[in-house]
């Protein structure tokens, strides 16, 4: 089968050329982005949610204009102009920007599938741009579920039936291991999901890092620590390690750091409780390292002593990198 020309408004591409990166789709150089690899994952595990959403679009038509006399073609063309109107943002319906969607020996078949039953008349590029988006249209966790849908739904059927799992990654040199599946829970910015488990002790692993599941027979367990520390990473940010005993944590900002603080979104964690310009935290200390960091003198860190020193050691050694002036 030929490549597939798929014009696209300029957004759409973008989030295309940013989920390639973020999901981690390269060719085998490991720096060039490898879109078609997830234009691919997108046709094969998001295509019969898309056809069974074009149908919604279709009875919404058809129950408007059911004492109209109106052929199936308008109400193609209105169910068109409605998945247009739905999946908009704000690009006027300019097509900016082309994506090339080269059939696979995995895609062909559902390829072949559309082409012969769902385009009603439409031409495979405008089928394709419809589908892409509408995955566009989703929150970045919600379309990783979607590009990693067998994996996704293969650690929520081991949840479900409170089973273990055996997990393989991406990573090169990481052997496969056993899981206890407790929960899949996304970051607060909505950016990844992530497998909360039980492996020796709690841990997490990135979604789109998982390759293969296989369920297991053997019982998923959890001890009343486990689930502690579980449910902590589900209420302040399940991609940062929690170790075993962590304190509480207490930071001084300046007026410029509570400006900061509304602001920086990313990583922000959640704070305890608050008086004045004092916060006290429970959350990771490797996630209030990684975020007061961006802070400078903004941000001081009062207790413990071993995150206050990790921000001291930081600042110090940056200090001296700059204080040696080297010219170029």
């Amino acid at each position: 089968m030929d490549k597939i020309k798929i014009y696209l408004p300029e957004k759409i591409a973008e989030i295309i050329e940013k989920d390639t990166e973020a999901f981690e789709f390269f060719k085998r150089d490991g720096m060039s982005l490898n879109k078609n690899a997830l234009l691919t994952a997108l046709v094969l595990n998001y295509g019969e949610a898309y056809a069974r959403e074009r149908q919604k679009f279709a009875h919404i038509a058809r129950s408007a204009l059911k004492n109209a006399n109106v052929s199936d073609k308008e109400i193609d063309a209105l169910c068109e102009r409605i998945a247009e109107a739905a999946y908009s943002r704000g690009d006027g319906g300019k097509f900016g920007a082309t994506v090339a969607l080269k059939p696979t020996k995995q895609s062909e078949g559902a390829i072949e599938y559309i082409e012969n039953y769902l385009l009603a008349g439409r031409s495979l590029s405008e089928y394709f741009r419809a589908m892409i988006s509408s995955y566009a249209s989703l929150p970045q966790d919600r379309r990783e579920a979607i590009i990693f849908k067998p994996q996704y739904e293969a650690v929520l059927r081991a949840i479900e039936s409170k089973k273990r799992v055996f997990i393989t990654t991406v990573r090169s040199g990481e052997k496969g291991f056993e899981l206890s599946p407790y929960a899949i829970a996304s970051s607060k910015e909505e950016l990844h999901l992530y497998v909360i488990g039980m492996r020796g002790a709690t841990t997490t692993v990135r979604l789109s890092r998982i390759s293969g599941v296989k369920l297991l027979d053997a019982e998923a367990r959890f001890t009343e620590k486990q689930v502690k520390t579980a449910e902590k990473m589900i209420k302040y940010g399940p991609q940062f390690f929690y170790g075993v005993n962590e304190e509480e944590a207490c930071v001084k900002l300046t007026g410029r750091g509570m400006e900061k603080f509304k602001k920086i979104y990313v990583h922000r964690p959640i704070p305890d409780r608050r008086e004045g310009n004092l916060m006290w935290f429970k959350c990771s200390h490797i996630q209030l390292e990684q975020y007061f960091i961006r802070f400078g003198a903004d941000a001081e860190v009062l207790y413990p002593e071993s995150v206050r020193n990790e921000m001291h050691t930081f600042h110090s050694s940056a200090a001296k990198v700059y204080e040696k002036r080297q010219l170029i």
